[in-house]
Formats: C-alpha cells, structure tokens, sequence
C-alpha cells in the first residue's frame, strides 16, 4: 500500500499550512490522537491505523461544535453512535489531494474540480476499488518530487499532531 497525500499539513514559525480541519455536531463522535505517522509506509489501505493502536496513547475526544486542524498524518477515527442519532459532520482538506474519490466527496457547487496535475481522480467505491487506490501513490507529481517541497527545512509536521 502506498502514501497518497490528502492535505499533507505541517506548521511552520506557529503557522498552520495545508492540512485538515474536522467538527462534529455531536459530542463524543470523533477522537484524534497526538501522533503523527512519520513512516508512510505504516499506514494501511484507506488510512488504517488500527495496528498501531497500542503505539499511539490515549486519544482525544472532540466536544460538539469543536474545530480541530491535524496533517494526513494523524490517526483520528469516528466512534460508534446509539442507532438513529443524527450527526453532521465535516472534513475540510485543505490542498495537495493525491486521491479524490469522486463517488464520496461533495462536488464544488461553483464547478472547481481537483487539479489532475496533482490529484488522481477516481469513480466507484473506494471499498471495491483496492487496485486502483494503492498503484501509482504519487501520481502528477513530477518523477523524484516530493509533495512536500513546499515545507522547508527546521519545520515541524504536526506539532503534537492534532492541534485543536
């Protein structure tokens, strides 16, 4: 399985760039854990994080309402609600999508689709699209160019991973 980047994310002089940003309307729905994945290659299909579960500490559990910013990097999961509870959720990504699955994702309304220079553009479930999903994790970048050029040098990716 290899690293596609989705919001990448790092701080730099206590500057967020790029990265996600996460809210839920509902309390206890969603928990971040303060780590970062510095080893890519640890990171299952579609993010899977569980076998690094007993590495990873004790996690945080967001409030209702509560805004939270972490990197691509940063294990975060949604927690198991009672049957019929009504939840509004969002996850903003902010650039350097590798992979934007189309069949799961709000289109823009004003027509803005992902650049295909940076972005892998793909149609069908991602849960039957495993080949797909896992050839090529880099792809539009240019050949030796890593995605996140754009952080110099004494930055730090993720300062304490999620930072809300």
């Amino acid at each position: 399985v290899e690293y596609h980047s989705w919001g990448i994310g790092f701080v730099m002089d206590h500057d967020r760039r790029g990265g996600i940003f996460m809210a839920s309307t509902v309390e206890q729905s969603t928990q971040i854990y303060n780590a970062v994945v510095e080893d890519p290659a640890l990171i299952g299909y579609l993010g899977d994080c569980e076998h690094l579960r007993e590495f990873l500490g004790s996690p945080t559990t967001l409030a209702a309402g509560e805004l939270c910013w972490f990197t691509d990097r940063t294990p975060h999961e949604s927690l198991p609600l009672p049957a019929g509870t009504r939840r509004q959720f969002f996850r903003l990504v902010t650039s350097q999508v590798g992979v934007w699955f189309a069949d799961h994702s709000t289109p823009n309304p004003t027509g803005v689709v992902p650049d295909p220079k940076i972005t892998r553009i793909i149609h069908g479930s991602k849960f039957d699209l495993r080949s797909q999903f896992t050839a090529s994790a880099h792809q539009g970048f240019a050949e030796g160019q890593d995605p996140r050029a754009g952080a110099a040098s004494g930055s730090t990716h993720g300062l304490g991973g999620g930072v809300r």
